[in-house]
């Protein structure tokens, strides 16, 4: 049987390109490019409104008005106003205490995670701890509500 040369294999792929090339002239645009579809400028994008992420209602503003509206602009009732956002999942799962006197650090997990806190702290999301004893533990959320939860202790 007859292998091919590779040489000569190549030199016809050559010869093949280049007596296509000479076809298409000098002037000729690269083969399998559609120049209508390339763009001349940058593609303009909207603005942006709103976190598509968000869990917050979304509500237009009128601008006149300090009073929340719908979509369409018009103004709502107190009873079509949007609910609050839940409360976070607050769980006190322990304390440490010191060697001195005084009350305990409390270990919370708020939202999934996990925080110390000792009297009159303010953890960097908002709450703060009022008071806190080996069974229950007294916070302000950033919004002035002040909840008392109890000693929980870990759970799997």
């Amino acid at each position: 049987m007859n292998k091919p040369d590779r040489r000569g294999i190549v030199f016809v792929a050559a010869v093949l390109c280049l007596g296509a090339l000479a076809a298409a002239g000098p002037d000729a645009p690269p083969p399998l490019i559609r120049r209508d579809l390339l763009r001349k400028e940058a593609p303009v994008f909207p603005k942006i409104v709103r976190d598509p992420f968000s869990t917050v209602v979304f509500i237009v503003d009128s601008g006149e008005s300090g009073e929340p509206s719908d979509l369409t602009g018009k103004e709502l009732s107190p009873a079509e106003t949007p609910p609050p956002p839940p409360p976070p999942v607050v769980r006190y799962i322990g304390f440490a205490r010191y060697a001195a006197p005084g009350p305990p650090a409390a270990i919370l997990v708020i939202n999934g995670r996990p925080w110390a806190l000792a009297e009159g702290e303010t953890a960097p999301n908002g709450w703060t701890a009022l008071k806190i004893t080996d069974k229950e533990i007294t916070l302000r959320s950033p919004e002035g509500n002040t909840l008392v939860f109890l000693y929980e202790g870990e759970r799997p």
